[in-house]
């Protein structure tokens, strides 16, 4: 069996990690069996659909009533966002991501390296992010005894060349070894993807929740409705413990600075 990662990201401010309306980098997505690649389309299409959405879905716009989402009232525009977060649960699909605390990837640079050091390396936390999701879908595939595909984004193809985890040896991270994934860099333009549109649905709402972690002046009722999506799909997530030891930066990632 075939399984494709469906890869997108939110928060992603590039090699700005002091924006405080950006403090956290996510990168990840949903796991779908190529046997069910249809259906899953399919509901997606009738989604959008029943809802009149003829364009590209973007989780951003939807929040912040932007584009044909600007009429829409609330309650409109929560059912949209629960009738596709949904689609992960009725299909089982695991959820794989990894998030970055910029405050701290920052702080791991300037402690390990000189300034003009950092210069030169400019590693944005996607680079890193890419390179532990690979990691968890490799460990997922492994479970599951399947092979997989990496589907992104191909605006994103400027930042994931071929020796992108090559940089990652300049910050002491561990060669990685990737059996199950056959292909990791395949672009495919979000536009054309309903898969690709249902990662950044979810991506998105994973960060507004962790937001909370990180970020201030958050109202009560945002909190709210920010639990509330994660809460659906939350049982979705994939989950692999890894070994700070082994991974010099997990140490600053998870630490509160």
């Amino acid at each position: 069996m075939m399984k494709f990662l469906y890869l997108d990201d939110s928060g992603n401010s590039g090699l700005n990690l002091d924006d405080a309306e950006q403090p956290l980098f996510i990168l990840g997505g949903v796991v779908i069996d190529t046997e069910e690649w249809q259906k899953i389309n399919e509901e997606i299409e009738n989604i959008k659909a029943k809802y009149k959405i003829q364009d590209e879905i973007h989780a951003i716009e939807i929040t912040n009533s932007k584009g044909i989402f600007k009429e829409w009232s609330l309650e409109k525009k929560n059912n949209l966002i629960k009738e596709l977060l949904n689609i992960i649960v009725e299909y089982k699909l695991k959820i794989i991501f990894f998030k970055v605390i910029k405050k701290n990837y920052k702080a791991y640079f300037e402690t390990h390296f000189t300034q003009a050091q950092n210069k030169m390396l400019k590693i944005p936390p996607y680079i890193l992010a890419y390179s532990y999701v690979l990691q968890i879908y490799e460990q997922s595939l492994n479970d599951d005894e399947s092979n997989g595909i990496v589907i992104s984004d191909e605006q994103d193809s400027d930042i994931l060349a071929d020796n992108t985890l090559k940089i990652l040896r300049v910050i002491d991270e561990p060669d990685i070894k990737i059996k199950k994934i056959i292909e990791k860099n395949f672009f495919i333009n979000s536009k054309e993807s309903n898969l690709i549109q249902l990662a950044d649905i979810c991506v998105y709402h994973i960060k507004r929740y962790y937001e909370m972690e990180v970020k201030e002046n958050i109202s009560a009722k945002s909190k709210e409705n920010r639990e509330m999506f994660f809460k659906i799909i939350e049982n979705n997530v994939y989950n692999l413990k890894l070994d700070p030891t082994q991974h010099k930066i997990l140490g600053f990632l998870m630490n509160d600075f």
